[in-house]
């Protein structure tokens, strides 16, 4: 049933990124994703990297950062200390949040939300139609300054399943309420505009 989402959650481990321009960095991105209509907007204060944008048989992934970082307005206050990735699958929500939290918290699925290394499952909890997770893994492959713990957040919108991570940096990652906030916003917002 979850296995469809395997390679949805890899890109979202992954962070990936390639080099295909979006246009200057925004706040909201328009997406056309297995003939549904999504319109993914970034949490306040974050903007979607314009070189982040990558297409795959699975579906769309983007990074957002700081918007301040990415060049669109100025500093305000002590910058976020994070990364998000987002993943707009082709497919549904497989089954519901709780068959999908204990999918996640099984081996395959722990398998799953690492990519193909094994990742510990810290918390998990359900609030307004969003499952949250916290992951403790070894992110250094990909980005070398990032911290061991994350915040995922799965959620539907325009009947496409949306994944959002949350990556802080070592020493400056945010905190457990503020991370759970950016996706909560993220998912309030892209579900405001997707509908």
């Amino acid at each position: 049933m979850f296995t469809r989402i395997s390679k949805a959650l890899f890109c979202t481990a992954a962070l990936a990124a390639c080099a295909a321009q979006i246009g200057p960095a925004a706040q909201t991105l328009s997406l056309q994703v297995g003939g549904s209509d999504v319109v993914l907007a970034a949490p306040d204060g974050f903007c979607f990297d314009p070189v982040s944008l990558d297409r795959s048989g699975v579906g769309v992934s983007a990074l957002m950062a700081d918007c301040a970082v990415l060049g669109v307005g100025e500093p305000e206050g002590r910058p976020f200390g994070a990364v998000l990735s987002a993943t707009v699958t082709r497919e549904a929500l497989p089954g519901n949040l709780a068959e999908m939290e204990g999918f996640l918290r099984s081996e395959p699925g722990r398998l799953a939300l690492g990519g193909g290394a094994e990742v510990e499952v810290l918390a998990s909890t359900q609030a307004d139609g969003v499952l949250f997770l916290k992951l403790r893994q070894d992110t250094t492959r990909v980005l070398p300054t990032a911290a061991q713990e994350q915040w995922r957040g799965f959620f539907e919108a325009s009947g496409r399943m949306v994944s959002v991570a949350v990556t802080g940096f070592q020493g400056a990652a945010p905190s457990d309420d503020l991370a759970r906030g950016l996706i909560a916003d993220m998912a309030d917002r892209t579900r405001s505009l997707s509908s």
